[in-house]
C-alpha cells in the first residue's frame, strides 16, 4: 500500500494508541501532483467523523479530539511535481498549508538541495554551508521560506496571545 497517501486505509484499522502512544502516521504531497482529492482523504483520515468534506473554508473548524480518528504530519511536501518537476503551483501549496495549519499538523518541505529541478530549494552551485542569501533560493525554495516564516509568525502570535490571556486572569 502507498500508506503515506492513502491514509484512509490507516485510519480504519489504526494501531492501538495505548499500545502505541507515540505513534504519528505520515503524508507526502507535492503541490502539482496531490490536489483538492488527496487534500481531503487526509482530512477525513485525521477528523474521523468530524468531516465534512469540499474546499477549505475561509474560517475552518477547529478539530474536536473526539473525532481525531489518526495523528498526521506530513514529512515530505514539495511545491511542483513528485518528480521534481513539473510547474509550480503556488496556489495549491497556499490551500494545503490552510488545510494543515487548520487541522493542526506540521509539515517538512522537500528538497533542500541546489539539484537543477523544479522541487528543489536552491540555484545550483548554492553554498553547501548554508548561510543562503534570497538571491540563492529558487521559486520552489522562496515558497519553502515563506511558508516557515509565515509559520513562525503564526506561533509568535499564538504565545502573545496566550501570554495576554494569562496576564487578564485575575489572581
Amino acid at each position: 500500500p502507498r500508506w503515506c497517501q492513502e491514509l484512509q486505509q490507516a485510519a480504519a484499522d489504526p494501531l492501538d494508541a495505548v499500545a502505541y502512544p507515540n505513534i504519528v502516521y505520515t503524508a507526502h504531497f507535492y503541490a502539482w501532483s496531490h490536489k483538492e482529492l488527496y487534500r481531503s482523504k487526509v482530512e477525513k483520515a485525521v477528523l474521523g467523523d468530524a468531516y465534512v468534506g469540499g474546499p477549505h473554508r475561509e474560517k475552518p473548524w477547529q478539530p474536536d479530539e473526539r473525532h481525531a480518528q489518526i495523528p498526521v504530519m506530513v514529512t515530505e511536501w514539495g511545491a511542483a511535481g513528485h518528480w521534481g518537476g513539473g510547474k509550480i503551483k503556488r496556489d495549491e501549496v497556499e490551500a494545503w498549508m490552510r488545510m494543515l495549519d487548520a487541522l493542526g499538523i506540521s509539515h517538512v518541505a522537500f528538497s533542500l538541495v541546489d539539484k537543477d529541478e523544479t522541487d528543489s530549494a536552491l540555484r545550483p552551485g548554492a553554498d553547501p554551508r548554508g548561510a543562503w542569501t534570497p538571491a540563492s533560493l529558487t521559486p520552489a525554495g522562496d515558497i519553502y521560506r515563506s511558508t516557515i516564516l509565515a509559520d513562525e509568525l503564526r506561533e509568535r502570535a499564538l504565545h502573545i496571545r496566550r501570554t495576554a490571556r494569562d496576564h487578564d486572569t485575575p489572581a
